[in-house]
């Protein structure tokens, strides 16, 4: 019993991470079309700038790499200001609650619970943590 339902867990585990990988692959063909899409959006707007207001390519260049400069400028300030903030308490909460709950459960296991119920619900709770992993991802 003990082995199907292992062999179960496995098996959805295995198509959970398989459509994960999808999904992600998916991601970055969408990132390197828009890529793409971005640098020819880029090289259009210099060719406007020169023909709009009669300067050199070579200036509509340089207009468009210091807006891209500024632009990556405000991005890392963003960034460094999400990296200062305080990580989210709900970790810490939930830890705390497992951390509480322990002690209860070691009482119910020296009660007479079967080894192989306390390792069947282990394997349960594991496998509700890798899907609740998964599922945020």
């Amino acid at each position: 019993m003990l082995g199907s339902l292992l062999a179960f867990l496995t098996a959805d585990m295995t198509a959970a991470v398989k459509k994960q990988v999808v999904a992600i692959a998916i991601y970055a063909a969408s990132a390197v079309i828009f890529l793409f899409a971005f640098g020819f959006a880029l090289s259009a707007l210099a060719y406007w700038l020169a023909s709009a207001y009669a300067i050199t390519p070579a200036a509509a260049d340089l207009i468009v790499a210091v807006g891209l400069l500024a632009l990556s400028l405000i991005a890392a300030l963003v960034g460094r200001s999400a990296r200062r903030k305080r990580p989210d308490s709900s970790v810490s909460l939930a830890r705390l609650a497992a951390l509480a709950a322990a002690p209860s459960v070691a009482k119910a296991a020296a009660k007479g619970i079967s080894p192989r119920a306390i390792g069947l619900v282990g394997i349960l709770f594991g496998a509700a943590v890798l899907g609740r992993m998964a599922a945020r991802d």
